[in-house]
């Protein structure tokens, strides 16, 4: 029998949508195999009547089948595969769906919808999502104080590269950034990752100011990169906008090299 900590997998095995004993007794008839009611109930510490509720409640998903021999019934754990099987039918029906209820969203109103999240995970996971979901049409605006993403995020600039580099992305990127030693190197490894995809100009008013700051349609993203690292996210088309006329205003006094 192979030895294994059980509450390691709990969490693991719940995002195929079981409960916290349904995951447990999973894990146990995993681990020891065929098994009976009684000593099942035993080696899960769950009481027998529990038992019986959560293996009902696992066969009728098809997590475990049981078998009969004689008078008494035995049960065990089906193919962990299961599990990935039933993630992904959970992830391919809401990407099937997901235009859907975004539409529904986003007619309940006409107030900016706004989110705040803090912390460095809380950050790097809003970073990847942005990259992940730029569509190939989409223009994506970017005031930076690079060294201030750098020091809390090296793997950025390469996400943005590789996701922007790809033969299917045909918009642009524009991005202002400061005019010093750090702006002037992260623009030429750019220029060089991304070619005509990506143009650069100089911004010597430092206004924007420990941050980072993205316009993606009608999105706008504020980066505090600040010791307290937070993030702010607006959804409106009209600040939006009006976001975009304020870049395009400073893209024009800025300096191209």
């Amino acid at each position: 029998m192979v030895k294994f900590n059980l509450e390691k997998y709990i969490s693991i095995v719940q995002q195929a949508g079981l409960s916290k004993n349904e995951s447990i007794v999973y894990l146990k008839l995993l681990n020891l195999g065929e098994v009976s009611m009684t000593s099942l109930a035993i080696r899960s510490g769950l009481a027998r009547p529990s038992a019986y509720s959560v293996i009902e409640s696992l066969q009728i998903k098809g997590f475990v089948s049981k078998v009969s021999k004689g008078k008494r019934s035995y049960y065990s754990a089906i193919h962990p595969k299961k599990l990935q099987q039933v993630v992904n039918y959970r992830k391919n029906q809401i990407d099937k769906h997901m235009s859907d209820l975004i539409g529904i969203y986003s007619k309940k109103t006409n107030k900016p919808k706004i989110q705040m999240l803090e912390g460095v995970e809380g950050l790097r996971q809003t970073y990847r999502e942005v990259f992940e979901g730029l569509g190939i049409d989409e223009e994506i605006l970017i005031f930076t104080n690079i060294g201030r993403v750098k020091k809390f995020f090296p793997e950025i600039p390469k996400l943005l590269a590789k996701k922007t580099s790809t033969s299917s992305f045909k918009s642009k990127v524009r991005e202002l950034v400061y005019d010093d030693d750090e702006g002037r190197g992260y623009s030429e490894e750019m220029k060089e990752r991304l070619g005509e995809k990506y143009e650069i100009r100089f911004n010597t008013d430092h206004a924007v100011g420990d941050s980072e700051l993205f316009i993606l349609q009608d999105k706008i993203i504020y980066f505090s990169l600040s010791e307290d690292l937070y993030i702010v996210v607006v959804e409106n088309p009209d600040l939006a906008k009006t976001q975009k006329a304020m870049f395009e205003m400073a893209w024009e006094k800025a300096k191209t090299k």
